[in-house]
């Protein structure tokens, strides 16, 4: 948690130098048109103002990194899913995505995890893999800061070439907030015994 606080501040940091290179800028090119009297009274005004909106954009992008649009983000990602739909699920991953296969065992990167799932969407589209009963339940949340992390269960059921399937999964996800959006970073499931 102390990491991430520094981090914090170190990226607030920046963003008041920033504001603060271009308030000399702007000192400079006033001073110039209107002379240094009339800049010494607009000065503190202007500093105020660019602290003031460094402030309120930081405030703006925490609201939400909340737990609430984060449960908004994993029913949209499983409806993203259920449908295969990777330019959604695109945005919906970080960068660095990393998928761990429950069944196999193997750890899939975003783009080859992407495009397994773009291969199953012809096969949606001309039903030779059919859902009957998709449903993700979150079953445990925790929020820290801008990192989460989401338990849940995935049951499906359907058809592949004409083939019966069920499946239970239970998952464990983790998800960043970015840029005041969630995105789910990494994903590791165990199979359950699905229902007969």
């Amino acid at each position: 948690m102390t990491c991430r606080i520094v981090t914090n501040r170190s990226r607030h940091f920046k963003t008041v130098l920033l504001y603060y290179r271009i308030l000399i800028q702007l000192n400079w090119i006033i001073t110039v048109l209107l002379g240094t009297v009339r800049m010494q009274l607009i000065k503190p005004l202007l500093l105020s103002t660019l602290l003031l909106s460094s402030f309120s954009l930081q405030a703006a992008n925490d609201t939400a990194c909340n737990e609430t649009e984060l449960r908004n983000a994993v029913a949209r990602f499983g409806e993203a899913f259920k449908t295969a739909d990777t330019q959604r699920l695109d945005l919906l991953l970080t960068d660095n995505y990393i998928h761990v296969n429950g069944g196999s065992g193997n750890i899939i990167r975003k783009q080859a995890w992407l495009n397994w799932l773009g291969s199953r969407k012809s096969e949606l589209q001309t039903g030779k893999y059919r859902f009957t009963h998709y449903q993700v339940d979150v079953l445990s949340v925790v929020v820290q800061d801008r990192v989460a992390i989401v338990v849940g269960e995935a049951v499906s059921a359907g058809q592949r070439n004409e083939i019966p399937f069920k499946s239970k999964l239970r998952f464990s996800n983790t998800w960043l907030c970015e840029k005041g959006q969630w995105r789910r970073a990494a994903f590791h499931d165990s199979p359950l015994k699905a229902d007969a």
